[in-house]
């Protein structure tokens, strides 16, 4: 029996910024797998919160964002948000 692989709420929040920004530079999946080096199918489990989004991955895929004129930072922009917020409860 194959087990479905559940997804973390930040690591989907994140590949929901990814597939936004990739979007955005009118990039496809498959075309920024290439850009990569590496399947499309680890960019869609990415985007869709079943792998994190690791550093290195960040490193090869940093290029393509580039040429777009896009800040890879924003795909962090809403744990900053987040942080804030739960800061502001706790007080």
């Amino acid at each position: 029996m194959t087990q479905k692989k559940k997804t973390i709420p930040r690591d989907k929040n994140i590949g929901k910024q990814l597939r936004k920004l990739r979007k955005k530079c009118k990039l496809s999946m498959e075309s920024l797998a290439d850009i990569a080096n590496v399947d499309y199918k680890t960019i869609w489990n990415c985007e869709n919160g079943y792998n994190s989004l690791t550093l290195d991955l960040l490193i090869k895929i940093a290029p393509a964002f580039r040429d777009g004129n896009v800040d890879l930072a924003s795909l962090f922009d809403f744990l900053v948000i987040q942080a804030i917020e739960i800061e502001k409860v706790d007080r």
